[in-house]
């Protein structure tokens, strides 16, 4: 076999050729055989192994087109926005960066209340989850007496499902099939009897994966046929990007602030008839408990949710991710799946559903490992085949993964040796969780200007922030929603990075951020305490020049319905997404959409002029504090 200093050597002249004198100088090459040449200002090097060639001037090089340039990039791809890594948390980690290296800021440290990574913000392992994937990935340890029986008992039976009895093969596409049985064995368990075909669960990576796969299944056809999905706002980013990417048709139906961000049948409704004079209505999605709003959806409600879908043949994505993370005492957390049951026989043998649940939240919080699965209710037999198909695209979810995910179905048992040590950990995670949720929400209604649901479940705050007219005439000027201004000085002036309310949507007129409440609670204290004194300086930077406090507040409740009325001055990044989208819609459906327009403008202006007078009142109660 040629070596490459040979190819080189054979295919180029020697140096001392008469044949070939000039070429060599014409070109400018080096070698390691002959002296050194030296580099010219101004002059690129193309190298290999063996040779360098120098263009310059007199030698020029042309540089072909790119072929991908934004130009041609795929417009899907341009439309998609992920306010959870976007352009806040890029400028947090230059100035984390910045501080790495010696920079000076008015603090010391970037404090990431951006997204909802535990152990990132300083959460433990479960110490049995990581036993039990330790001895997955070297079973050389099962010798070891430093690990309990039954992690090893564990180890060895999900070693027994992989190929090779290797955590490093490949499995099936649907995930190791043992822990698929685990999974159903735990529905049956969590739903006190329903029962739960592991036939119909999917191991997956993340419950991003799963979502996505049952995306692209769902949406298809043009113009009015288009596929239209139900979020709500606010929402997690990732049903809008992913709607974005597949280009199907987003229908936002709004959640109830005043209400605790309960989900309302009547504006579901609402929502769902504008949406069918423009696509095809084909399926709704829930988050439960919700992200970022934090609230637990009563089962009364989830019932309404079903009952609808039943009626008007929608395909149900339940996103139940934050099961294990209800804080409240008044509120229960209840599996769509469950309720589905209860309603009866039609209902549970119609109505289809997928639920989705992941490693990443609860009381693990292991988002590096990317498990989760989801449970298929009531699918074509066909459409199954099709799935699977389109799951063995990308092979199979990592496997350590899925290892992982097997614990949190799989934990140890009241007789088991791991037991009580689980137990302890399990329930400690969760009541620090329960204990910043009720202090997150107590310290944020103590702004003035601030209002803040309870935090019943989930990882998040999501408060609803008074931003006086003149920083809403700078955000504008600035070409950005008011929120990302706030959250931009937030960031620069304190180190604190949180996601602007936009990023998420929200009603016209209205401004919020999101905030992790996984900080340790003397961090979490610390981020708090520099949230209040920077929320007083921007009210005071950006209120009337001498203006008093009282003077402010009444200011308040005039802005917040002057700004109902006027729809669409401040622009949120909802709302310029959902101008993309209603362009795209335009051109489809041309004066069709025009008509429904004029109709949801009516609708939402009697809208906001109603919120309005809400809002004045809730202004008037900030007031007091």
């Amino acid at each position: 076999m040629l070596r490459l200093r040979d190819v080189v050597q054979r295919s180029v002249p020697p140096r001392n050729s008469p044949l070939n004198s000039g070429l060599w100088q014409r070109a400018g090459y080096k070698t390691q055989l002959g002296p050194q040449v030296t580099e010219q200002p101004g002059l690129k090097r193309f190298s290999t192994a063996e040779a360098t060639v120098q263009t310059g001037p007199g030698h020029p090089c042309r540089m072909r087109e790119k072929s991908l340039t934004m130009a041609s990039l795929s417009p899907q791809v341009k439309a998609v926005e992920y306010a959870v890594r976007g352009p806040i948390v890029i400028r947090a980690g230059d100035i984390e960066k910045r501080l790495q290296q010696g920079g000076k800021e008015s603090f010391t440290e970037v404090i990431k209340a951006n997204i909802g990574d535990a152990h990132a913000m300083g959460q433990q392992p479960i110490t049995f989850l990581r036993q039990v994937v330790a001895l997955c990935c070297y079973p050389e340890l099962l010798q070891s007496p430093s690990f309990p029986e039954d992690a090893k008992q564990r180890a060895q039976r999900i070693l027994q499902g992989c190929g090779g009895q290797s955590l490093g093969s490949y499995s099936a596409s649907q995930g190791v099939e043992c822990i698929r049985q685990h999974v159903a064995e735990f529905i049956t368990e969590r739903d006190q009897g329903v029962p739960s075909d592991w036939n119909n669960i999917y191991l997956t990576t993340g419950a991003s994966d799963g979502i996505m796969s049952i995306l692209k299944l769902l949406v298809s056809g043009e113009g009015s046929g288009r596929t239209g999905v139900l979020i709500p706002i606010p929402q997690y980013p990732l049903y809008s990007a992913a709607l974005s990417e597949l280009d199907a048709v987003h229908i936002h139906y709004y959640l109830d602030e005043d209400s605790c961000w309960a989900l309302d049948i009547e504006e579901l409704q609402r929502a769902y008839l504008s949406a069918k004079q423009l696509c095809t209505p084909r399926a709704l999605c829930i988050i439960n408990p919700g992200n970022p709003t934090g609230q637990v959806q009563s089962k009364k409600c989830i019932e309404e949710v079903l009952h609808f879908a039943y009626e008007e043949n929608l395909f149900v994505m339940a996103d139940e991710v934050y099961q294990d993370n209800v804080y409240s005492a008044d509120c229960h957390f209840h599996s769509f799946k469950k309720v589905l049951y209860e309603m009866g026989p039609e209902y549970f043998n119609n109505v289809e559903l997928v639920s989705f649940h992941s490693t990443s939240k609860g009381y693990t919080g292991e988002c590096g490992f990317r498990g989760g699965y989801m449970e298929v209710l009531n699918m074509d037999p066909r459409v199954k085949e099709q799935l699977v198909k389109l799951l063995s695209v990308r092979l199979c979810p990592p496997v350590p993964g899925q290892a992982a995910m097997d614990v949190i179905v799989n934990p140890p048992r009241e007789h088991e040796p791991s037991y009580a040590q689980f137990i302890k950990e399990k329930s400690s995670v969760l009541d620090v969780l329960a204990q910043k949720a009720r202090l997150t929400e107590q310290i944020l209604n103590s702004f003035p200007g601030i209002k803040c649901n309870p935090v019943q479940g989930a990882m998040y705050a999501f408060p609803r922030i008074f931003i006086p007219p003149r920083a809403i005439q700078e955000a504008k000027a600035r070409s950005m929603a008011p929120d990302m201004l706030y959250c931009l000085k937030l960031l620069e002036e304190t180190g604190i990075c949180v996601v602007p309310g936009s990023g998420f949507g929200q009603r016209e007129g209205t401004y919020h951020f999101r905030m992790t409440i996984l900080p340790s609670p003397e961090k979490l204290t610390v981020l708090l305490g520099k949230l209040k004194e920077f929320h007083l300086r921007f009210l005071e930077e950006y209120s009337r020049e001498g203006a008093p406090s009282s003077s402010l507040h009444r200011e308040e409740g005039a802005q917040s319905s002057s700004l109902h009325r006027e729809e669409g001055a401040q622009s949120s990044s909802l709302h310029r997404e959902e101008g993309a989208q209603s362009s795209s819609l335009h051109r489809e459906e041309g004066a069709q959409s025009s008509s429904l327009h004029r109709e949801e403008g009516a609708q939402s202006s009697s809208l906001h002029r109603e919120e309005g007078a809400q809002s004045s009142s809730l202004h008037r109660e900030e007031g007091a504090h």
